[in-house]
């Protein structure tokens, strides 16, 4: 040790500083030994037990406790790893915490900031409120010390100068008398001057409403005059008719005249050319070689005998019977089906002339042209009675078949009912018994179906027509044979009295209730009305509905009297016959439809919803948002769905399902499904043939569709059509219910019984409803919702209200907020910015395209099929047309 020690010392400069530092160094390490900090981890990484055992601490302790010395310093070793191991985790933990908290010192900064910020704008506002309302009150004061000053108050006689222990006199007044004066008069000037403004605002006021009123009765004058003056014209139109028709006559007559007279000379000149001849006329002179003529010869007349006469004369009357000879009709030889009971060989022959009395009946030589349009209104209005009381007025008047039937609505003045009244041309007497002959004759005729799918229903009817009025030589002018055609066409072709009704695009409910009652119609500007349309007894009733179940392409019996059915134009019908079911007899209902469905602009044009609703739906049916419209009874459902149906992209595919057809879509990929009524016995629960939504349902799954229309769920088809939200399919369909917790019940009650699990599945729900805006029958979308979850621990489910509708303003208020946008804006992976961008182009493209009118559905879809593909082309173009 010493020796180590030495050797070790050789390098210091004498042996004391050795024995310090050795003394020095056993202190350091003991020292670090018995603490617990990273100091003595250190210190024992640098302590002399890793060295060699003959080492300065190994020589100072024996071997046991060297042994010992070394396990408990183990031990130690891993102590302090562990606690260097916690010390750098609290040091990262604090540093995260330093920058936690940093971060949200910073952001308290910047909202205290905002905040600062927003409290120093709002007081500076205020300031500058005060500031004015102080400058304001200042002018006004300034304004009345003015006019005070400027009129000194009167001093009296009577006044005596004022003592020297009294109160200052100012004008014979004290300073405070004059001061409360002023105040009386100030208070005085501004109330005078309030008043003043009141009256000057009351004259304006009435100035305008004068000029109003004055503008309202210059435009009721100027409307008045234009009335006089078509009246007018149409009475000098008339009178000019009536002139010109009898200028007609009269020439007519004179012609008539004219050609009497010839006929009577010419008559004349051939009897004294007979007599000349029979004056003149000489036996022939017989020559030597020829006898006399026997008795039992033929007599001779003018050169002829008497059988060759006869035989002119019968060579004469069978020309003129050929002329006068019946055309046989032209019928294919193929076709032998039956018409009204008659078979082919049977028409074939010319029917017999039905009896017409000899009186000249089937012969006008001259007619009166169809009545114009105020002539027949105020003949039916005599009709009914309405021009004896006066108690009505007209709410409107317009063609339905020109110019044979107009549709007019009144007002009864005495009870405010509305009456729905059908306008229509009348036959004369010979008119309808030339219909019935006609109409006697086309029943007896077969029908030729080539001809007629090659000429068309119009055209071959009309020749059929032409061919009886020739063959049977019926004499008719070309008003009277106008006036017959209106009314075949309507009875063979149309559907009889309710042809003109169908015409109206305004209708749409047409019921009847019986015969005994008139028909009932809904108007789209005037609800329900009561028309003039009403059947003579029940038979006419009952053989109309036959025809109406024909016409759809169904059947209808005593045996089955219930039909549900589509009219060829697309409207629904359901009819009962006879009074199997309803006890007053056969009834129907026609439900119309427009021939051209609703489309997103015709929506915005009706205010039924807003064109950013519109927007937010196009965008929520192009990304496979699944949707409902809910609503009661004709509030506007299946429109709403046809007019969304335009918003899907048009290379999908599409499958419908419908009990009655309703949704037309320009679609090319699209399979429109209607359910299908069965026949014969019930196996199973169902009707032998019957095809219900509920099998269309379960067909369309496996027909690959990308979207499923139902028009309406009210039974087992909504489960498969839940499950097939649940699968990934788009889904868009029709319920009844007036708000989302009724819509709830609805599908988890019976028969649908949808479990509310499946409820997630489910985006959006329309609500539509009817009300009155201002004064006038409307439909509104009241609420747009999103269905968001289902609250784990109270199993309700969560809704977010994006749009809802403001009644007292007839405004759509949007909240803000959409869970259906912050999806698609993640899908896209688009900022909240850019998603409303989009919103706002969409929104403005249709409010633009309802602005140009562009309301036909095929033109809407390709402009938003157009949208879809390039949509900057379609914002220039639209940016183009505005600056224009």
């Amino acid at each position: 040790m010493r020796k180590k020690i030495d050797t070790d010392g050789k390098k210091n400069s004498s042996s004391v500083t050795k024995n310090k530092d050795i003394s020095e160094i056993r202190s350091t390490i003991d020292g670090f030994l018995h603490k617990n900090t990273p100091e003595r981890f250190s210190a024992e990484k640098i302590s002399p037990e890793n060295r060699e055992r003959d080492s300065i601490y190994h020589i100072s302790r024996g071997n046991k406790g060297e042994f010992r010395k070394d396990e408990t310093r183990k031990e130690k070793r891993e102590k302090q790893k562990r606690m260097v191991k916690k010390l750098n985790k609290a040091k990262i933990e604090e540093k995260r915490e330093k920058r936690r908290a940093k971060k949200s010192n910073a952001e308290k900064a910047e909202k205290e900031k905002q905040k600062q910020k927003e409290i120093e704008l709002a007081e500076a506002r205020d300031k500058v409120k005060k500031a004015k309302i102080e400058k304001k009150k200042q002018e006004k004061l300034d304004l009345a010390e003015a006019k005070a000053k400027a009129k000194p108050p009167k001093i009296s006689k009577d006044e005596t100068k004022q003592s020297r222990d009294s109160k200052p006199i100012l004008f014979g007044k004290a300073k405070e008398e004059v001061k409360l004066d002023d105040e009386k008069r100030q208070t005085k000037r501004l109330e005078e001057q309030k008043k003043a403004k009141l009256e000057a605002k009351e004259k304006e006021r009435e100035a305008k409403q004068a000029k109003i009123e004055e503008k309202k009765q210059e435009k009721l004058d100027l409307a008045k005059a234009k009335d006089e003056a078509k009246q007018a014209e149409i009475e000098k139109q008339k009178q000019e008719k009536e002139t010109r028709k009898l200028k007609q006559e009269d020439q007519k007559k004179a012609k008539l005249e004219a050609k009497e007279k010839e006929r009577e000379a010419k008559q004349a000149e051939k009897e004294m050319d007979l007599a000349k001849a029979k004056d003149e006329a000489k036996p022939p002179k017989i020559s030597k070689g020829e006898t006399e003529q026997a008795r039992d010869s033929k007599p001779i007349l003018f050169g002829k005998t008497k059988e060759e006469v006869k035989l002119d004369d019968e060579k004469k009357q069978t020309e003129k019977l050929e002329k006068v000879k019946v055309k046989t009709l032209k019928t294919s030889k193929d076709k032998k089906h039956l018409l009204f009971g008659k078979k082919k060989k049977e028409s074939m022959v010319k029917p017999p002339m039905p009896h017409i009395p000899k009186t000249g009946q089937n012969i006008i030589s001259e007619e009166p042209e169809i009545e114009d349009a105020e002539k027949l209104k105020r003949n039916t209005l005599a009709k009914l009675g309405f021009l004896e009381k006066g108690s009505w007025e007209e709410l409107d008047f317009h063609p339905l078949i020109e110019p044979f039937a107009y549709a007019l609505v009144i007002r009864k003045t005495e009870t405010l009912d509305n009456l729905y009244i059908v306008v229509e041309i009348e036959l004369t007497k010979e008119e309808s018994e030339k219909l019935e002959l006609i109409n006697e004759v086309l029943s007896k005729f077969t029908v030729d179906t080539n001809e007629l799918e090659s000429k068309g229903k119009d055209k071959y009817l009309k020749e059929e027509i032409d061919q009886i009025i020739e063959d049977y030589t019926i004499k008719l002018g070309a008003t009277s044979k106008k006036k017959i055609t209106y009314f075949l066409k309507k009875e063979l072709l149309g559907l009889g009295k309710l042809e003109p009704l169908m015409k109206d695009p305004n209708i749409e409910d047409i019921s009847c209730d019986s015969s005994d009652v008139p028909l009932f119609i809904y108007h789209r500007n005037y609800g329900s009305l009561v028309s003039s349309v009403k059947f003579a007894d029940e038979d006419e009733l009952s053989s109309l509905v036959v025809k109406l179940s024909q016409k759809c392409g169904k059947h209808i019996s005593i045996a089955k009297p219930m039909l549900d059915a589509t009219m060829p134009d697309g409207s629904r019908i359901q009819m009962t016959l006879s009074s199997e079911i309803t006890t007053k007899g056969s009834t129907f209902t026609i439900r119309r439809f427009k021939e051209n469905p609703f489309s997103p602009s015709d929506l915005i044009e009706f205010n039924t919803m807003s064109a950013g609703m519109l927007a937010y739906m196009w965008i929520a049916v192009e990304h496979g948002a699944n949707a409902l419209i809910a609503g009661g009874t004709a509030s506007g459902k299946t429109s709403t769905l046809n007019a969304l149906a335009l918003f899907i992209p048009p290379e999908s595919k599409i499958v419908t399902i419908e009990e009655t057809r309703e949704i037309n879509l320009p679609h090319s990929n699209w399979i429109p499904g209607v359910a299908r009524s069965g026949f014969g016995e019930v196996v199973g629960g169902k009707v032998t043939g019957e095809i219900d939504m509920y099998d269309l349902m379960k067909a369309a799954l496996r027909q690959r569709p990308e979207y499923i229309l139902v028009g309406e769920i009210r039974g087992r088809e909504s489960y498969v059509l839940f499950q097939a939200m649940a699968t990934g399919h788009t889904t868009y369909s029709t319920v009844h219910a007036d708000s989302t917790k009724s819509l709830i019940h609805r599908l988890e009650g019976e028969p649908i019984n949808i479990p509310r699990i499946m409820l997630q599945s489910l985006d959006i729900v329309c609500i539509q409803t009817i009300s009155r805006v201002k004064n006038k029958r409307a439909r509104r979308c009241k609420q747009i919702i999103e269905i968001i979850d289902i609250d784990p621990s109270t199993k309700e489910i969560l809704t977010n209200e994006v749009f809802h509708w403001d009644p007292v303003e007839d405004k759509f208020i949007y909240s803000g907020k959409s869970y259906v946008l912050e999806r698609v804006r993640a899908e896209k992976n688009q900022s909240r910015e850019e998603i409303t961008n989009e919103l706002g182009r969409r929104a403005e493209l249709l409010g633009w395209m309802t602005k140009k009118n562009i309301k036909e559905f095929k033109e809407v879809a390709s402009m938003i099929a157009n949208y879809i593909d390039t949509p900057s082309k379609i914002m220039t173009r639209l940016k183009e047309d505005k600056g224009r």
